[in-house]
């Protein structure tokens, strides 16, 4: 009897200590992230020098966006990892086969910027993984010479895909320390200064998923107003944005007019849409009143509410500022005569326009992540978001609109090559 409850936990130990491994490995794995989530966040104006602080915001690109390895995805880095379908190594093995890839970036609150470069530990949840392994994830496996098949037949494998895309929201940790010094002008105002978290091999910087919502990121809403008539439309029209030819950000030259086309990332606050809710780069929402003698798809404008703060625009070649006034020629993202949601409603009561009508919204919404198509007139102007060298300053390409020439943004559905 003794011997058979020897032979019984031998086997419960032996059927168990698979899974209390991998209970341990999600626990190790899971202690840098506690470890993160329990540290007090920092304004990035708040930092200082050569001080560890954990900072939460916005990823923006600052070089030429990169192509992950198994989804060909555009992004700012990534890591893909192939191994045994029945195998989840612990931290320090090595995968069958491994790419990865991370350039310097830009977080951004509604504070300031950081530069993010060098050596980095990343924390991110995979975004794309499984059993189905797509051509580009064999490719790596024949090129790498791994085995396709074992004494026991075919051999099965699983994949892994972690990314940090432009638009991201990142806590951040590392050690500040001064970004190279702008030419002075005479200024009677110090600008604030700016950092860069640079890791090294004995002190990685810490990037990780914040699925927090940043409330600090967010920008006060928009007065609503009721409007006699709509702006008059001025700029470039979405035929002459469409029929120009694009220019690489790497290519502009100070001067004339240029059409880039790129990836959207903030620059500034986020806003919120005050019909869906969405934290975006900037909005328009426009309520119409059916009445008589207009036209029927529109009717008479009455509520007009919008905001758009600068923003950055990414190619493969480089980031450029895009900066107001602007001429907005986006594709409206949602719109209705009937079934208003509630938020409509509340911007009419706002503007204390009486509700016995019918009434048509619009909501068009920028978004990090979106393609777009910009016109403007660039110059190259100081930037710590910019690339430099230890003898001139980081400096990035601006497009920057007025009253008369505005800056003209309109979807963009081509793949940027």
């Amino acid at each position: 009897m003794t011997g058979a409850l020897v032979i019984l936990g031998v086997v419960a130990f032996l059927v168990g200590l698979p899974v209390l491994g991998t209970w341990l490995e999600q626990r190790m794995r899971r202690s840098p992230r506690l470890a993160i989530e329990g540290r007090q966040i920092t304004a990035i104006a708040a930092l200082h020098e050569g001080e560890p602080a954990r900072i939460r915001g916005v990823v923006a690109a600052r070089e030429p966006l990169l192509t992950s390895a198994i989804g060909g995805q555009p992004c700012v880095g990534f890591r893909a990892t192939i191994n045994e379908k029945a195998q989840d190594p612990p931290e320090g093995w090595s995968p069958l086969a491994s790419r990865e890839g991370w350039s310097s970036f830009v977080v951004a609150d509604e504070t300031g910027t950081v530069v993010v470069e060098g050596r980095l530990e990343v924390l991110l949840d995979p975004d794309d993984g499984g059993f189905d392994l797509p051509p580009a994830a064999y490719a790596l496996l024949e090129e790498d010479e791994v085995r396709m098949r074992d004494l026991w037949g075919p051999r099965s494998f699983r994949f892994q895909e972690r990314l940090l895309r432009v638009g991201d929201r990142v806590s951040v940790v590392g050690r500040p320390s001064p970004a190279p010094e702008p030419a002075r002008r005479d200024s009677p105002h110090e600008s604030p200064r700016q950092y860069v978290m640079r890791g090294t091999p004995f002190e990685p910087i810490v990037v990780m998923d914040d699925d927090e919502a940043v409330s600090a990121l967010l920008a006060p809403p928009v007065p609503v107003v009721a409007l006699e008539e709509a702006p008059a439309a001025r700029g470039h029209s979405r035929r002459a944005v469409a029929q120009l030819e694009s220019t690489a950000v790497a290519a502009l030259r100070e001067g004339g007019p240029a059409k880039i086309r790129g990836v959207v990332s903030a620059r500034e606050p986020l806003s919120t849409s005050p019909v869906s809710g969405r934290a975006c780069v900037g909005y328009r929402i426009t309520i119409h009143q059916r009445s008589e003698g207009a036209p029927a798809e529109n009717g008479v404008l009455v509520v007009r509410r919008e905001a758009w703060p600068s923003f950055l625009l990414t190619d493969d070649t480089g980031t450029a500022v895009v900066e107001g006034p602007f001429s907005i020629l986006l594709d409206a993202d949602d719109s209705a005569w009937a079934s208003l949601p509630p938020s409509v409603y509340a911007l009419l009561e706002e503007a204390k326009v009486p509700l016995e009508k019918e009434f048509l919204f619009r909501e068009t919404l920028l978004a990090p992540g979106d393609r777009v198509a910009v016109v403007g007139r660039p110059s190259l102007e100081i930037d710590p978001a910019g690339r430099g060298s230890s003898r001139e300053p980081p400096r990035l390409y601006v497009l920057r609109g007025s009253d008369e020439d505005p800056v003209a943004v309109i979807d963009d559905e081509e793949p940027v090559a």
